[in-house]
């Protein structure tokens, strides 16, 4: 189901059009109604929509603003324009933001059901095409990801290395390549977030993943972000001489691109070669990068923190840190000594203790507020970690005043 919004200044016509059709069986979901397009665009920026149905000639913001708006950056997003005026000029500027119709009112509402069937057909075709293309490159890099963070491949065989690559479109060929490691530190990147982008980090991490330049011979792939960090993979696939000058340019053009398209300059940018793979994921294992090791690890532990009193995934913070699950499982032991699932259980038994010590909460109301939704799983870690109970626990230490732990 598609998202939907209508936008007209005549009340008449946002309720006929909102009443008029079954939305849904055109594949549409009706999200909003606005009759004003600074409204309309408001919305836009803090919610997604496939098809914005506009009138043309609106006071202050009009619907050639909106469109042009959405062009700008929502591009995937579709629009027919609706105008009481056979005025072309507009229809021709139209053209250019991504108006698949341009339709006269009064409306013919059989040409209108026929637009809405096409623009139907064409989120559909977006949406195979998108797919399509991301997924090859999405199991590339989730692929390349976890070998990185895994050890283990480091005993392959080449051929058994080899063969789990095939599996993901990957020619194996290129593991004994030269390849780079570009490290990015983004220059004031919260108050860029807070005074510039209002389009959330995700959408902010696809845009600066576009904007590192394509070349046919090199595969390049964000793997690494976090906070004001970002790094790029770059595979010298067809073993050209020039590899160097060409991960050089690129690192020129981003930094241009940053600037020019997204207005957000660089603080620090790192480049490493290695001569292979192999080099480079041993690279990825070394403390030689400790501003985006301490930047991603103070970023995942004050996460935990805030978020320890629910059912918290270990998936869930590799998506916060922007890693593969498992690069981000051995990254966080390597930088802290325990695995992810051990330090979520300290944090929580410490903050159950504190609320025992300091407080006359019954137990089961002190598991919700730590995590455990089963108090006979919080008893066990106590029986395990303190040789008592919960309730042993609060009397031992309101007797003695303190407790050897």
């Amino acid at each position: 189901m598609y998202e939907l919004i209508l936008v007209d200044d005549q009340e008449i016509t946002i309720q006929t059009l909102s009443t008029l059709y079954n939305w849904e069986s055109y594949g549409f979901h009706l999200a909003a109604i606005f009759t004003d397009g600074e409204e309309a665009r408001d919305y836009l920026t803090k919610h997604h929509v496939d098809l914005i149905v506009s009138d043309i000639r609106m006071p202050f913001f009009d619907g050639l603003d909106l469109a042009h708006f959405c062009h700008t950056n929502f591009p995937d997003s579709l629009f027919i324009l609706l105008s009481a005026y056979r005025d072309f000029e507009y229809a021709q500027k139209a053209i250019n933001y991504n108006v698949i119709r341009y339709l006269t009112k009064p409306l013919d509402f059989s040409l209108f059901e026929k637009t809405l069937i096409s623009a139907f057909q064409k989120l559909e075709a977006n949406s195979k095409q998108k797919n399509s293309q991301e997924s090859s490159t999405a199991f590339r890099q989730h692929f390349l990801s976890f070998i990185l963070g895994n050890d283990t491949f480091l005993g392959q065989t080449q051929q058994e290395l080899s063969i789990e690559l095939e599996k993901f479109q990957i020619d194996p060929t290129f593991l004994n390549n030269e390849c780079a490691s570009i490290i990015f530190q983004l220059d004031d990147f919260a108050s860029y977030t807070s005074n510039v982008w209002k389009y959330g980090n995700d959408r902010l991490l696809n845009a600066i993943s576009f904007l590192f330049p394509s070349d046919p011979g090199v595969f390049h792939f964000m793997l690494n972000s976090s906070f004001d960090i970002v790094e790029f993979l770059c595979f010298n696939i067809e073993n050209n001489d020039d590899f160097t000058n060409k991960t050089q340019k690129s690192v020129k053009i981003f930094t241009q691109n940053l600037s020019e398209i997204l207005h957000l300059e660089l603080k620090d940018v790192s480049l490493r070669y290695a001569k292979s793979f192999t080099e480079i994921h041993a690279l990825s294992h070394q403390n030689e990068n400790a501003v985006f090791a301490n930047s991603t690890i103070e970023k995942a532990l004050a996460y935990i923190e805030d978020n320890f009193n629910r059912n918290l995934s270990l998936i869930e913070m590799a998506e916060y840190i922007h890693l593969h699950p498992t690069y981000f499982s051995n990254f966080f032991k390597q930088y802290t000594g325990i695995n992810f699932s051990t330090y979520l259980k300290n944090i929580r038994i410490n903050k159950a203790l504190e609320y025992l010590r300091n407080t006359d909460l019954p137990v089961y109301t002190i598991c919700e507020l730590v995590g455990y939704k089963n108090t006979t799983r919080f008893y066990n870690l106590m029986r395990n970690e303190y040789h008592m109970s919960p309730s042993e626990y609060r009397t031992y230490w309101k007797e003695k005043g303190c407790l050897n732990e």
